[in-house]
């Protein structure tokens, strides 16, 4: 996976750009990761919450990937489940 920072007009705020080989392990993650908070509204609203009180507690990127991780993981279990539930197939989901 490619990851590239871009900073808006004026610098205010930065966006995570992620680049995947189709078909790959990442790719299928993200799609995952993606339809199972479709599917799911208040996980959407949970995680949100979740991500919105971690930047509170820190700026530094790094440490705030190392503390969303374990939630991350969490969350991801629950969507392997739910894919495995609802027949889940990846790209032809969406």
């Amino acid at each position: 996976m490619a990851e590239t920072g871009v900073r808006a007009a004026g610098g205010e705020r930065r966006s995570n750009i992620h680049l995947r080989p189709t078909n790959s392990a990442s790719a299928r993650l993200a799609l995952l990761f993606r339809d199972h908070l479709r599917a799911s509204p208040q996980r959407i609203v949970d995680w949100s919450e979740f991500k919105t009180r971690v930047a509170q507690h820190t700026d530094d990127l790094a440490s705030y990937g190392q503390i969303k991780l374990p939630a991350w993981r969490l969350l991801m279990d629950l969507a392997e489940i739910w894919a495995q539930q609802t027949a889940w197939r990846g790209v032809n989901a969406a």
